[in-house]
């Protein structure tokens, strides 16, 4: 089953469930409504028995203020029945004006709390979106009622500080465009501190942009000198880049970002922010996959981070959104379907002693084991495999010492590795799909807490080798997230977009056209 985090309230309005209705309030209003207006608007106004929902000037003014400033959050006015709203010019008696306004104000709410397009849709069987029902309904009505048309927006735009970084970088990007942009560095040999290259004018230019390094030091000199390495570094780290120092590949890649180039990813980084609605507040752990990494805060204090590998290109690791319910200790491994297909049955027929190597079993329906030498493997169908292959657990496992479970439709979960040099590398995406934590008994330490067990405990469990699980009394969410830009402590930090997503989210943002 799919898991549905609920973290943020909903407003609800209590609406009767049926209302004497006479003749409507406004006949004109009721004809424009049954024409063809959203199930939203319909729902609205029926409960209102077609009175005029719009009737104090403050509320459209706020409403039209909101709509025109919205390009500060990423969407785009013109989505939200802005010129026609500006044509009434606040008339407050027309019966289009106010049906405007209410399918203007469920469209932009809808957006503020879900966005623009479906997750589920653009990356079917990758991404959970979890979505929290909002009545919008009972929003606009409180709105109406309270006169806080801004106010219920803000409440329904992601709380949380890395989207608001988001916007605030989304204006400065905005503004390098509307001046003269970046300066051109075009894409060569390495440089090195110390080395004569003309590209070190545009980048001296480029780093004084970005406020990396102060004016000072923006010249003509063609020379890395000492007095930039630092500021390079910073941009390194700030672009997922290893921070050597040395202008490569990678770093000029980086260096070749246009303005543009950081407002349309900030873009696709604030409509994922809304798909999440919010609702990653609170203790929880976060893994973004992008960067590879772990952080275990609640709110913006941070308890725990670590290194994690997740899944290659080809395997991908979903998104979602659930909650860690147990621990096993000494875990088996019951080899999953892709990788059964793909890479242990080819192994087993080129060597018949893989299985044995591996401390591989093989089961029937039943849990019976079986001898393996007496299969016909070559003959087996890899989509209608009747058997079960599980692996004995031990330092040999993939999953290490230690797994972590949480319920999802994906069959992955957190663990240990019995390969943690791969942690060294800059590229982590390397794994099937689950999940390797670089020091698994450090979140286990934390998670344990209150269940009767105690890190010694586990640590004797895993020299006994039998298989032993635990129940977290306290289960604590987790988020498996998908961002390529974020704001910590006021830098923007740029990830590699390792599943070329950004483009496809891009896409279909520029596709969304007024739907009203």
């Amino acid at each position: 089953m799919n898991v549905r985090l609920l973290s943020i309230p909903v407003v609800i309005a209590i609406i009767p469930a049926s209302i004497a209705f006479g003749q409507p309030g406004n006949a004109a209003l009721q004809q424009l409504v049954d024409a063809g207006a959203t199930a939203n608007a319909r729902n609205f106004y029926m409960a209102r028995n077609y009175e005029l929902g719009w009737t104090k000037e403050n509320d459209i003014d706020e409403l039209v203020t909101a709509i025109r400033t919205i390009d500060i959050d990423g969407l785009e006015p013109e989505n939200y029945n802005l010129r026609q709203l500006e044509h009434f010019a606040g008339d407050t008696t027309d019966a289009q004006l106010d049906l405007a306004l209410t399918e203007a104000f469920f469209q932009l709410a809808h957006d503020l709390y879900q966005g623009q397009a479906d997750p589920e849709k653009l990356f079917p069987g990758d991404w959970d979106a979890c979505v929290q029902p909002a009545d919008y309904v009972g929003l606009l009505q409180d709105a109406l009622n309270n006169g806080s048309i801004c106010e219920t927006l803000d409440f329904i735009r992601p709380m949380d500080n890395g989207y608001e970084g988001l916007k605030y970088m989304l204006s400065k990007f905005r503004e390098i465009a509307l001046k003269s942009g970046f300066p051109e560095v075009g894409v060569g040999v390495s440089i090195n501190p110390g080395d004569l290259d003309d590209r070190m004018v545009a980048i001296r230019t480029r780093l004084f942009i970005l406020g990396l390094i102060p004016e000072g030091l923006v010249d003509e000199s063609v020379k890395y000198d000492s007095l930039l390495i630092y500021a390079v570094q910073k941009f390194q780290r700030q672009h997922d880049v290893w921070p050597d120092g040395i202008i490569g590949p990678r770093t000029q890649q980086a260096l070749a970002w246009s303005a543009e180039d950081y407002i349309e990813t900030i873009v696709v980084n604030l409509e994922r922010y809304r798909w999440h609605q919010s609702r990653m507040a609170g203790r929880s752990i976060k893994i973004n996959i992008p960067t590879a990494k772990l952080t275990l805060a609640n709110n913006d204090s941070t308890e725990l981070e670590m290194k994690v590998i997740i899944g290659r290109s080809d395997r991908r690791t979903p998104v979602l959104s659930s909650v860690l319910t147990m621990i096993t200790v000494n875990p088996t491994w019951t080899i999953p379907p892709t990788i059964l297909r793909e890479d242990v049955l080819p192994a087993i027929i080129v060597d018949k002693g893989y299985l044995a190597g591996h401390n591989i079993r093989v089961l029937n329906n039943k849990g019976i084991e079986l001898n393996a030498d007496s299969l016909p493997w070559s003959a087996i169908n890899p989509s209608k495999f009747p058997y079960t292959l599980r692996e004995d657990p031990g330092p040999r496992n993939p999953l290490g010492l230690v797994k972590f479970s949480f319920p999802n439709d994906h069959s992955v979960y957190l663990h240990d590795t019995n390969m943690p040099s791969l942690f060294a590398n800059a590229d982590r995406a390397l794994s099937s799909g689950c999940i390797r934590l670089e020091s698994p008994m450090a979140l286990a330490r934390i998670l344990i807490e209150g269940s009767g067990w105690t890190e010694d405990k586990v640590r004797e469990e895993i020299k006994r080798g039998e298989t032993k699980f635990v129940l977290l009394r306290n289960s604590l969410p987790i988020h498996i997230t998908y961002f390529t830009a974020n704001v910590t402590n006021g830098e923007l930090l740029i990830a590699r977009d390792i599943y070329r997503y950004d483009r496809i989210v891009l896409n279909a943002l520029r596709a969304c056209k007024p739907r009203l």
